[in-house]
């Protein structure tokens, strides 16, 4: 299985924020997320199945680390087995005068779904200005 990306390519990438102890777990479920939604293009590879390209090759880990990164912030653990949990979302603080409201539980699960289905739409950004996402035409060959 190819792993694009490394535990020092997700620190660097979440600073100041550290990862968890289980990042390596993270970039694994992540770069399954980009090899699918990478499947269908041409591209070389080497021996390990990573893009021999430099653009691609790069594309490919920040694309990764940007994947680990939202599943890290979402809380969704890659070993739950697609268990989501809200845990204790907040539904708002305030200090004074000022007020802040965040999502409800529901809507806190409700990403955490969509997460586990698809890439986030950074990752799905950075694929994409790679030219690797979202062509809209079929390549014909031959």
């Amino acid at each position: 299985m190819q792993i694009y990306a490394t535990e020092d390519n997700l620190t660097a990438w979440m600073t100041p924020t550290v990862p968890p102890a289980n990042a390596a777990q993270y970039l694994r479920t992540a770069s399954l997320a980009v090899t699918e939604a990478t499947k269908v293009w041409f591209y070389t590879v080497d021996n390990d199945g990573i893009p021999t390209d430099a653009t691609l090759k790069q594309a490919f880990n920040d694309a990764t680390c940007a994947q680990a990164a939202a599943m890290i912030t979402f809380g969704i653990d890659p070993l739950a087995g697609g268990v989501l949990e809200a845990g204790g979302v907040e539904q708002s603080v305030g200090i004074g005068s000022g007020r802040i409201t965040y999502a409800d539980a529901a809507l806190a699960v409700q990403a955490q779904a969509i997460l586990l289905g698809e890439l986030c739409r950074e990752a799905d950004r950075i694929l994409r200005n790679a030219w690797l996402q979202n062509m809209t035409n079929p390549w014909v060959v031959g």
